[in-house]
């Protein structure tokens, strides 16, 4: 094949395609990514992991200039997981040129280490084909689920297991296609955050929750797995080094891309200080120390209505900086603000289709979430979620829940001057 002069051949490791235990409950995660747990041991370190990785591009690499006499220049990441240290590795093996499974159009001037390639299975219609190749669900409408890990936590192993399998079941029974998931412990009588739910180098860690729930989530639902973390609000102390503790945090969203998989973060302030371009701004900043490790990490901005939501003028600025905006509705909102907010961002070509908006659902509520998630889509916001629903709750709240969240769900026909 090679000689023929039509085919190169590419690195796909010595043996980077399989899963290794990526926590302590084990989930299989993909090789070449993961800080694989050891029993008895933790966590494998970056050195070590380091060196687990380029040993077996090495070893793949040498083998194939043994039978074919060249080594690649080129490798296709198993599962498509890579991070900017794989491709750092990559390079200094002579191997530059990196496939990935990442989704969307290839672009010209993107890195070609980064090259996309489309995974294709199913024996797909040549209807089907054309759109997968023309990537034209690329920006599916979003309907989400953001839910807490505290009462994970706050019970037995069993009983943990237990509420997990039951959490699985009801996001696929609500057919959300985006879940949200908190990453730190909700703050005591202090306000600011003292704990976490994933292995880090600044803050407790209460439990070590957040990664097996993502993996959980993203591999038996198929949903997208976002986590919710504040860009300030820290239980963090002032050094002479970092006077403001703005490197520990830093480190802190560094720490969270390493050992969770992800595919999205939601960040924002915890407290009213700043304005919405600098809190922006900070959060854009924070999630590249994120995405080190989680390359394809989409980000959401969240802003609270009840403070005023962006001018027409912030909203592009914002949209430069992040993905998506998300509103955060309060259950006590002036119905008045929280029109005006959407005022602001409807104003905006464009800017609705790239607008979440968070519902507050607590138990008794799917009923009036429901009604709440009917006018919005009339007033021009498809992209919506609930916050903190009952999946303890009734059949009937159930089933409203996923009627407000059903894509299938229409709308009646929006009228002059709907709100919401």
């Amino acid at each position: 094949m090679q000689d023929s002069g039509l085919v190169e051949f590419a690195s796909h490791s010595w043996d980077l395609h399989r899963g290794l235990a990526g926590n302590p409950t084990g989930s299989l995660e993909p090789a070449a990514t993961t800080h694989a747990y050891l029993p008895g041991h933790g966590y494998e370190t970056d050195a070590i992991w380091i060196e687990r990785v380029r040993s077996d591009l090495e070893r793949n690499s040498a083998l194939l200039e043994q039978r074919l006499g060249r080594r690649p220049r080129a490798i296709v990441w198993p599962y498509g997981r890579y991070n900017d240290q794989t491709e750092r590795i990559a390079r200094e093996l002579g191997m530059p040129i990196g496939l990935t499974l990442d989704s969307g159009r290839k672009e010209l001037a993107g890195p070609i280490g980064r090259i996309r390639r489309l995974l294709v299975d199913g024996n797909p219609s040549a209807t089907r084909l054309a759109r997968l190749v023309r990537q034209l669900d690329d920006a599916p409408t979003v309907r989400f689920v953001q839910l807490g890990l505290d009462r994970l936590a706050d019970c037995s192993d069993a009983e943990s297991e237990r509420r997990l399998r039951q959490w699985l079941e009801r996001i696929r029974a609500l057919g959300v296609e985006t879940v949200v998931l908190g990453a730190y412990v909700q703050p005591g009588a202090s306000g600011r955050i003292e704990a976490v739910y994933f292995p880090n180098r600044i803050l407790p860690m209460r439990a070590d929750l957040l990664n097996r729930v993502a993996w959980s989530i993203a591999t038996l639902t198929q949903a997208r797995v976002y986590a919710w973390l504040p860009a300030d609000g820290f239980a963090l102390d002032p050094t002479p080094a970092d006077p403001d503790a703005r490197e520990q945090v830093g480190d802190l969203f560094e720490d969270l891309g390493r050992a969770v998989y992800l595919q999205g973060l939601l960040s924002g302030s915890s407290t009213s200080g700043g304005t919405l371009e600098a809190v922006g701004d900070r959060a854009a900043r924070l999630a590249e120390r994120t995405r080190a490790w989680q390359p394809q990490l989409r980000t959401a901005l969240r802003v609270d209505a009840q403070r005023g939501g962006p001018s027409p003028g912030q909203v592009p600025v914002l949209l430069d900086l992040h993905d998506y905006l998300l509103v955060q509705a309060r259950p006590d909102d002036d119905a008045r603000v929280q029109a005006g907010a959407l005022a602001a961002i409807r104003s905006v070509a464009g800017a609705a289709a790239r607008t979440l908006i968070a519902l507050p659902a607590p138990a008794g509520s799917a009923a009036r979430v429901d009604e709440q998630a009917q006018r919005l889509q009339r007033a021009g916001f498809p992209n919506l979620g609930v916050v903190g629903p009952d999946l303890d709750g009734s059949p009937e709240d159930l089933a409203a829940l996923r009627r407000a969240l059903s894509l299938r769900a229409q709308p009646a026909q929006a009228t002059q001057g709907s709100g919401s």
